[in-house]
Protein backbone atom coordinates (compact mmCIF):
# COMPACT_ATOMS: atom_id res chain seq x y z
CA UNK A 1 0.00 0.00 0.00
CA UNK A 2 1.01 3.44 -0.56
CA UNK A 3 1.88 6.65 2.26
CA UNK A 4 -1.96 7.26 1.51
CA UNK A 5 -3.87 4.29 2.09
CA UNK A 6 -1.69 3.26 5.02
CA UNK A 7 -2.61 6.58 6.80
CA UNK A 8 -6.34 6.07 5.58
CA UNK A 9 -5.63 2.57 6.95
CA UNK A 10 -4.99 3.80 10.36
CA UNK A 11 -0.82 3.05 10.60
CA UNK A 12 1.05 5.31 12.58
CA UNK A 13 4.24 3.57 12.38
CA UNK A 14 6.06 1.26 10.24
CA UNK A 15 8.91 -1.15 10.72
CA UNK A 16 12.09 -1.63 8.80
CA UNK A 17 15.55 -3.70 9.06
CA UNK A 18 18.21 -3.86 7.27
CA UNK A 19 18.12 -4.94 3.48
CA UNK A 20 18.87 -8.55 3.45
CA UNK A 21 17.79 -11.92 3.43
CA UNK A 22 18.12 -12.77 7.51
CA UNK A 23 17.17 -9.36 8.70
CA UNK A 24 14.44 -9.35 6.80
CA UNK A 25 12.95 -12.93 7.60
CA UNK A 26 14.14 -12.12 10.82
CA UNK A 27 11.89 -9.15 11.40
CA UNK A 28 8.96 -10.46 9.66
CA UNK A 29 9.17 -13.61 12.50
CA UNK A 30 9.86 -11.02 15.69
CA UNK A 31 6.41 -9.05 14.00
CA UNK A 32 4.47 -12.15 14.68
CA UNK A 33 4.79 -11.96 17.88
CA UNK A 34 3.90 -7.95 18.34
CA UNK A 35 0.50 -8.81 16.20
CA UNK A 36 -0.09 -11.46 19.00
CA UNK A 37 0.82 -9.22 21.69
CA UNK A 38 -1.27 -6.10 20.42
CA UNK A 39 -4.47 -7.92 18.39
CA UNK A 40 -2.59 -5.58 15.28
CA UNK A 41 -1.96 -5.79 11.78
CA UNK A 42 1.45 -4.33 11.16
CA UNK A 43 3.13 -2.16 8.84
CA UNK A 44 6.43 -3.07 7.30
CA UNK A 45 8.88 -1.87 5.03
CA UNK A 46 11.40 -3.57 2.79
CA UNK A 47 13.29 -4.17 -0.67
CA UNK A 48 12.54 -7.72 -0.06
CA UNK A 49 9.10 -7.97 -0.22
CA UNK A 50 8.88 -11.87 -1.92
CA UNK A 51 9.98 -12.53 1.99
CA UNK A 52 7.27 -10.98 3.39
CA UNK A 53 4.44 -12.58 0.55
CA UNK A 54 1.80 -14.31 1.90
CA UNK A 55 2.18 -13.14 6.01
CA UNK A 56 -1.12 -12.74 7.34
CA UNK A 57 -0.05 -10.22 9.75
CA UNK A 58 1.68 -7.94 7.88
CA UNK A 59 1.09 -4.88 5.34
CA UNK A 60 3.54 -3.63 3.08
CA UNK A 61 4.69 0.01 2.74
CA UNK A 62 5.34 0.55 -1.24
CA UNK A 63 8.22 2.54 -1.48
CA UNK A 64 10.04 2.32 1.95
CA UNK A 65 13.09 0.12 3.03
CA UNK A 66 16.81 0.86 4.61
CA UNK A 67 18.13 0.94 1.26
CA UNK A 68 16.32 4.38 0.56
CA UNK A 69 15.76 5.66 3.94
CA UNK A 70 16.99 9.20 3.81
CA UNK A 71 16.19 12.81 5.32
CA UNK A 72 13.67 13.23 2.85
CA UNK A 73 11.95 9.92 3.38
CA UNK A 74 11.80 10.04 7.26
CA UNK A 75 9.93 13.76 6.55
CA UNK A 76 7.65 12.17 3.56
CA UNK A 77 6.55 9.42 5.96
CA UNK A 78 6.29 11.74 8.96
CA UNK A 79 3.88 13.98 7.07
CA UNK A 80 1.46 11.40 6.77
CA UNK A 81 1.80 10.28 11.02
CA UNK A 82 3.26 7.99 10.62
CA UNK A 83 6.61 6.65 12.96
CA UNK A 84 9.41 4.73 11.08
CA UNK A 85 10.67 2.14 13.53
CA UNK A 86 14.14 0.51 12.98
CA UNK A 87 14.81 -2.39 14.37
CA UNK A 88 18.60 -4.56 14.31
CA UNK A 89 19.85 -7.71 16.53
CA UNK A 90 23.03 -5.37 16.68
CA UNK A 91 23.89 -3.69 20.39
CA UNK A 92 26.03 -0.14 20.01
CA UNK A 93 28.38 1.29 22.39
CA UNK A 94 29.63 5.34 22.58
CA UNK A 95 33.28 5.99 22.78
CA UNK A 96 34.44 9.32 22.42
CA UNK A 97 30.79 10.75 21.23
CA UNK A 98 30.73 7.98 18.55
CA UNK A 99 28.46 5.19 18.24
CA UNK A 100 30.30 1.55 17.04
CA UNK A 101 27.87 -1.78 16.38
CA UNK A 102 28.63 -4.39 18.79
CA UNK A 103 27.09 -7.90 18.50
CA UNK A 104 23.54 -8.03 20.53
CA UNK A 105 23.57 -9.95 24.03
CA UNK A 106 21.08 -12.80 22.36
CA UNK A 107 19.96 -14.54 19.33
CA UNK A 108 19.25 -12.08 16.69
CA UNK A 109 15.57 -12.82 17.04
CA UNK A 110 15.20 -12.33 20.79
CA UNK A 111 17.11 -8.94 20.78
CA UNK A 112 14.51 -8.21 17.61
CA UNK A 113 11.37 -9.07 19.66
CA UNK A 114 13.05 -7.10 23.16
CA UNK A 115 13.60 -4.04 20.95
CA UNK A 116 9.76 -4.33 19.83
CA UNK A 117 9.06 -4.50 23.44
CA UNK A 118 8.00 -7.91 23.31
CA UNK A 119 7.18 -9.45 26.92
CA UNK A 120 6.51 -13.51 26.32
CA UNK A 121 8.40 -16.34 25.35
CA UNK A 122 10.22 -16.66 22.40
CA UNK A 123 10.65 -20.01 19.81
CA UNK A 124 13.72 -19.61 18.31
CA UNK A 125 12.82 -20.63 14.93
CA UNK A 126 12.22 -17.96 11.73
CA UNK A 127 9.27 -18.27 9.33
CA UNK A 128 7.98 -17.61 6.07
CA UNK A 129 4.70 -18.02 4.39
CA UNK A 130 4.57 -20.87 1.53
CA UNK A 131 1.32 -20.77 -0.79
CA UNK A 132 -0.23 -23.80 -2.16
CA UNK A 133 1.17 -24.24 -5.23
CA UNK A 134 4.65 -23.88 -3.67
CA UNK A 135 3.37 -26.25 -0.90
CA UNK A 136 2.53 -28.81 -3.64
CA UNK A 137 5.52 -28.64 -5.43
CA UNK A 138 7.61 -29.44 -2.20
CA UNK A 139 5.29 -32.74 -1.49
CA UNK A 140 5.63 -33.51 -5.47
CA UNK A 141 9.48 -33.50 -5.73
CA UNK A 142 10.85 -34.55 -2.48
CA UNK A 143 13.75 -36.45 -3.69
CA UNK A 144 17.54 -37.43 -1.53
CA UNK A 145 18.85 -34.13 -1.68
CA UNK A 146 21.16 -31.88 -0.02
CA UNK A 147 21.43 -27.84 -0.60
CA UNK A 148 24.91 -26.37 -0.79
CA UNK A 149 26.40 -22.58 -0.94
CA UNK A 150 29.62 -22.59 -2.10
CA UNK A 151 30.44 -18.73 -1.26
CA UNK A 152 28.41 -15.92 1.33
CA UNK A 153 27.50 -12.13 1.46
CA UNK A 154 30.88 -11.65 3.00
CA UNK A 155 33.82 -13.29 3.30
CA UNK A 156 34.07 -14.24 7.12
CA UNK A 157 30.78 -16.22 6.21
CA UNK A 158 31.91 -18.65 3.40
CA UNK A 159 33.23 -22.31 3.02
CA UNK A 160 36.05 -22.20 1.17
CA UNK A 161 35.61 -22.99 -2.75
CA UNK A 162 37.68 -25.74 -2.64
CA UNK A 163 36.02 -27.20 0.92
CA UNK A 164 32.51 -26.58 -0.98
CA UNK A 165 34.10 -28.60 -3.86
CA UNK A 166 35.43 -31.68 -1.88
CA UNK A 167 31.96 -31.66 0.11
CA UNK A 168 30.40 -32.34 -2.98
CA UNK A 169 32.84 -34.60 -3.82
CA UNK A 170 32.11 -37.00 -1.37
CA UNK A 171 27.96 -36.47 -0.85
CA UNK A 172 26.97 -36.50 -4.79
CA UNK A 173 27.43 -40.48 -4.87
CA UNK A 174 24.26 -41.12 -2.60
CA UNK A 175 22.43 -37.57 -3.25
CA UNK A 176 21.55 -35.07 -5.84
CA UNK A 177 23.01 -31.39 -4.52
CA UNK A 178 21.86 -28.74 -5.35
CA UNK A 179 23.69 -25.31 -5.27
CA UNK A 180 21.91 -22.89 -3.96
CA UNK A 181 23.13 -19.11 -3.50
CA UNK A 182 23.70 -16.17 -5.45
CA UNK A 183 24.52 -15.77 -9.42
CA UNK A 184 27.65 -14.35 -8.47
CA UNK A 185 28.48 -17.54 -6.49
CA UNK A 186 31.52 -19.44 -8.28
CA UNK A 187 29.65 -22.76 -9.67
CA UNK A 188 30.85 -25.87 -8.14
CA UNK A 189 31.18 -29.04 -10.42
CA UNK A 190 28.62 -31.46 -10.23
CA UNK A 191 25.74 -29.89 -8.59
CA UNK A 192 22.39 -29.20 -10.22
CA UNK A 193 22.96 -24.79 -10.46
CA UNK A 194 20.32 -22.88 -8.93
CA UNK A 195 21.72 -20.40 -8.14
CA UNK A 196 20.03 -16.49 -8.26
CA UNK A 197 16.55 -17.86 -8.54
CA UNK A 198 15.17 -15.47 -5.88
CA UNK A 199 14.30 -16.19 -2.01
CA UNK A 200 11.03 -17.70 -2.22
CA UNK A 201 12.25 -20.50 -4.67
CA UNK A 202 15.11 -20.76 -3.26
CA UNK A 203 12.78 -22.00 0.08
CA UNK A 204 11.15 -24.21 -1.96
CA UNK A 205 14.20 -26.33 -3.04
CA UNK A 206 15.37 -26.04 0.97
CA UNK A 207 12.03 -27.54 1.70
CA UNK A 208 12.48 -30.47 -0.37
CA UNK A 209 16.06 -31.09 0.91
CA UNK A 210 17.36 -33.04 3.18
CA UNK A 211 19.75 -31.45 4.74
CA UNK A 212 21.28 -27.35 3.58
CA UNK A 213 25.33 -26.90 4.07
CA UNK A 214 26.17 -23.47 4.38
CA UNK A 215 27.63 -20.57 6.21
CA UNK A 216 26.01 -18.10 8.97
CA UNK A 217 23.43 -15.91 7.00
CA UNK A 218 20.52 -15.69 5.20
CA UNK A 219 20.06 -18.94 3.54
CA UNK A 220 20.20 -20.52 7.19
CA UNK A 221 17.97 -18.64 8.60
CA UNK A 222 15.61 -19.72 5.75
CA UNK A 223 16.61 -22.98 6.11
CA UNK A 224 15.12 -22.75 9.74
CA UNK A 225 12.03 -21.09 8.62
CA UNK A 226 11.56 -24.61 6.51
CA UNK A 227 12.60 -26.46 8.70
CA UNK A 228 15.30 -28.24 6.22
CA UNK A 229 18.21 -29.37 9.44
CA UNK A 230 21.65 -27.81 8.41
CA UNK A 231 25.42 -28.12 8.71
CA UNK A 232 26.63 -24.47 9.46
CA UNK A 233 30.25 -23.41 8.46
CA UNK A 234 30.68 -21.43 11.69
CA UNK A 235 32.95 -18.38 11.97
CA UNK A 236 34.25 -17.81 14.89
CA UNK A 237 34.01 -13.72 13.61
CA UNK A 238 30.63 -13.83 15.25
CA UNK A 239 28.94 -14.95 18.50
CA UNK A 240 27.34 -18.96 18.76
CA UNK A 241 24.39 -17.81 20.93
CA UNK A 242 23.68 -14.76 18.35
CA UNK A 243 23.15 -17.15 15.65
CA UNK A 244 22.78 -20.86 17.04
CA UNK A 245 19.69 -23.45 16.12
CA UNK A 246 19.66 -26.16 18.42
CA UNK A 247 18.57 -28.38 15.90
CA UNK A 248 21.93 -27.53 13.17
CA UNK A 249 25.15 -28.82 13.96
CA UNK A 250 28.14 -25.87 13.76
CA UNK A 251 31.55 -26.83 12.12
CA UNK A 252 34.28 -24.40 13.43
CA UNK A 253 37.40 -23.98 12.12
CA UNK A 254 40.29 -25.64 14.39
CA UNK A 255 42.80 -23.70 16.58
CA UNK A 256 44.65 -21.38 16.16
CA UNK A 257 41.40 -19.36 14.61
CA UNK A 258 41.17 -15.88 15.04
CA UNK A 259 37.80 -14.23 17.50
CA UNK A 260 38.74 -11.07 17.62
CA UNK A 261 35.34 -9.68 16.32
CA UNK A 262 33.36 -12.33 17.70
CA UNK A 263 34.30 -11.43 21.07
CA UNK A 264 33.41 -7.99 19.91
CA UNK A 265 37.06 -6.87 20.31
CA UNK A 266 36.43 -5.40 16.35
CA UNK A 267 33.39 -5.79 14.01
CA UNK A 268 33.95 -7.64 10.99
CA UNK A 269 31.59 -5.11 9.04
CA UNK A 270 33.99 -2.32 9.60
CA UNK A 271 37.60 -3.63 9.15
CA UNK A 272 40.10 -5.42 6.83
CA UNK A 273 40.97 -8.36 8.01
CA UNK A 274 44.36 -8.96 8.68
CA UNK A 275 44.34 -12.76 10.26
CA UNK A 276 43.33 -14.22 6.15
CA UNK A 277 39.75 -14.93 7.89
CA UNK A 278 41.08 -18.04 9.89
CA UNK A 279 37.49 -17.35 11.51
CA UNK A 280 36.53 -19.52 8.99
CA UNK A 281 39.45 -20.34 6.32
CA UNK A 282 40.65 -23.32 8.05
CA UNK A 283 37.61 -25.46 8.03
CA UNK A 284 37.94 -28.89 7.22
CA UNK A 285 35.70 -30.72 4.48
CA UNK A 286 35.83 -34.10 6.45
CA UNK A 287 34.36 -32.20 9.53
CA UNK A 288 31.39 -30.90 7.63
CA UNK A 289 31.07 -33.99 5.66
CA UNK A 290 31.31 -36.22 9.28
CA UNK A 291 28.91 -33.35 10.78
CA UNK A 292 26.43 -33.80 7.66
CA UNK A 293 25.87 -37.83 7.63
CA UNK A 294 25.28 -37.20 11.03
CA UNK A 295 22.03 -34.95 10.40
CA UNK A 296 21.13 -36.49 7.25
CA UNK A 297 20.51 -40.00 10.28
CA UNK A 298 18.03 -37.51 12.10
CA UNK A 299 16.46 -36.09 8.81
CA UNK A 300 12.89 -37.50 9.58
CA UNK A 301 12.49 -36.67 13.20
CA UNK A 302 10.84 -33.56 14.09
CA UNK A 303 13.47 -30.36 14.39
CA UNK A 304 14.50 -29.13 17.89
CA UNK A 305 14.15 -25.79 19.10
CA UNK A 306 14.46 -23.84 21.28
CA UNK A 307 12.40 -21.86 23.68
CA UNK A 308 14.00 -18.42 25.64
CA UNK A 309 12.36 -15.44 27.79
CA UNK A 310 12.44 -12.29 26.64
CA UNK A 311 14.05 -8.81 28.33
CA UNK A 312 12.01 -6.28 26.19
CA UNK A 313 13.96 -3.21 25.72
CA UNK A 314 11.65 -1.25 23.24
CA UNK A 315 13.22 1.14 20.93
CA UNK A 316 11.32 3.94 20.17
CA UNK A 317 11.90 5.32 16.15
CA UNK A 318 15.02 5.08 14.20
CA UNK A 319 17.51 6.08 16.98
CA UNK A 320 19.61 2.91 15.96
CA UNK A 321 19.81 3.70 12.56
CA UNK A 322 21.31 6.84 13.69
CA UNK A 323 23.52 5.42 15.90
CA UNK A 324 24.77 2.53 12.84
CA UNK A 325 24.87 5.45 10.03
CA UNK A 326 25.02 8.65 11.70
CA UNK A 327 22.87 12.12 10.64
CA UNK A 328 20.47 11.51 8.54
CA UNK A 329 21.35 11.97 4.39
CA UNK A 330 19.49 14.27 1.80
Amino acid sequence: MNFLEAKKNGYDSVYFTFDCIGDTLLLMTALEYLYKQNNKKILMGTLYKEIVENCPYIDLLDEFNESFFDFSMFQKIKSFGINPIFITATDFIQLNGQYYPRWGKYHMLLNMCNKLGISQNILLKTKIFLNEEEKASVKKNSVEQIAIVSSGYQKYKSIPFHVAQAIVNDLSSNYRIIQIGSSDDPLLDNVIDQRGIGVRKTATILSQSRLFIGGIGGLMHLSRAVDCRSVIAFSSAEPLAMENYICNINVFAPEPRCSICGDGKEFPYLVNCKNNYSCISGIQAKDIINAAKTQLQKSELALEAEVVCSHPEKVNGIEDFIKRFGKLKG
